[in-house]
């Protein structure tokens, strides 16, 4: 009989010391994202008029047509931006949405640019010349 309850409090010591040790051992490894914050503003007739400003975050790698989607109510044509939060493009009056960021014309449409932390993007909607 005492050899029974040696050896299943051996167990139990086991059990307790191997449990122990597997919850030390665990770490969390969450990685995280890196984020971007990025400047959108909203402008009309080649920044004179002044629409909306916002400030965004987003994941490395996002789109600029992804945060348009995220944070303004936007409208597109294949692509190609034709709203922003109400404000449409005009084609018979040749006034069209052109992406500027940090102060220079985008080479790209907003669905293959993406913008870098701390960009400053702008749409204005103005004539094309």
């Amino acid at each position: 009989m005492k050899k029974k309850g040696l050896f299943t409090a051996l167990v139990m010591i086991v059990l307790i010391l191997s449990a122990c040790s597997f919850a030390t051992t665990k770490k969390e490894s969450t990685k995280k994202t890196p984020s971007i914050a990025v400047t959108i503003q909203v402008t009309q007739n080649e920044g004179k008029e002044k629409l909306e400003t916002k400030k965004v975050q987003a994941k490395k790698g996002t789109t600029l047509y992804q945060m348009l989607q995220d944070n303004f109510k936007i409208a597109d044509d294949k692509g190609m931006i034709t709203s922003i939060n109400g404000v449409s493009q005009d084609e018979k009056a040749g006034r069209y949405w052109f992406i500027e960021i940090n102060g220079k014309f985008a080479t790209k449409g907003a669905k293959e640019t993406k913008p870098k932390n701390g960009d400053k993007v702008s749409f204005d909607l103005h004539e094309a010349n």
